[in-house]
């Protein structure tokens, strides 16, 4: 009977808040024949490592298309129309308001078609004031104040924002003409609830 061979096991950290329990066996010698945790360690640090790797080079292709992308959606013509049609925006004119005053479908055809002329307007006046809004800006916080050239951009933005009015109420005329005058009369008063509720919100 092997009376001097015994079994001594510890506990030892390991990675990430886990413990590694090592066992390590001796002879009757009393000398520990091989400890595990210097390799077991290795082996989990080159796991980790090749994990890691293998993540960062998964990432590397979306990195690089967010990178080199062109221009968001959101400043296309095609993003303008999909807000007039959806969120009845003050520059469409329409939408939420228009709803309930049971419009024919060949009213809403027209409507539609209101909506997509002017899109292309209303996009390039939207550019054309966050040109000139960025570009004040830009000249504000410079190191010295160019008193030209921000003039010209404060006339910029107002120059775009007289013709986003001008939009506004063409597009708001256009539409009101294909409305019957029942349809015009619920049209105002829905209008004028909508100034009223927030102006209450205002106060």
């Amino acid at each position: 009977m092997l009376t001097n061979l015994h079994e001594t096991c510890t506990i030892r950290p390991c990675l990430r808040r886990s413990s590694l329990l090592i066992c390590t066996h001796r002879g009757f010698d009393g000398m520990p024949h091989h400890d595990r945790t210097n390799d077991m360690a290795s082996t989990f640090s080159r796991t980790y490592s090749t994990l890691a790797l293998v993540a960062a080079m998964a990432a590397a292709p979306m990195v690089a298309t967010a990178a080199t992308d062109g221009p968001s959606d959101h400043d296309s013509p095609r993003h303008h129309q999909k807000m007039h049609r959806g969120h009845g925006m003050q520059d469409s004119w329409g939408g939420p308001m228009l709803r309930g005053l049971n419009l024919t479908q060949a009213q809403q055809d027209q409507v539609f078609k209101i909506r997509h002329d002017q899109a292309q307007a209303f996009y390039d006046q939207h550019k054309a004031l966050r040109a000139a809004r960025k570009s004040l800006h830009e000249l504000t916080t410079a190191d010295s104040f160019d008193q030209a050239k921000a003039q010209e951009a404060a006339q910029a933005m107002g120059q775009a924002d007289a013709q986003l009015a001008l939009l506004r109420a063409q597009t708001q005329a256009q539409i009101r003409a294909v409305l019957t005058p029942e349809q015009r009369q619920q049209l105002a008063d829905r209008q004028t609830a909508h100034r009223s509720a927030g102006e209450q919100r205002a106060n």
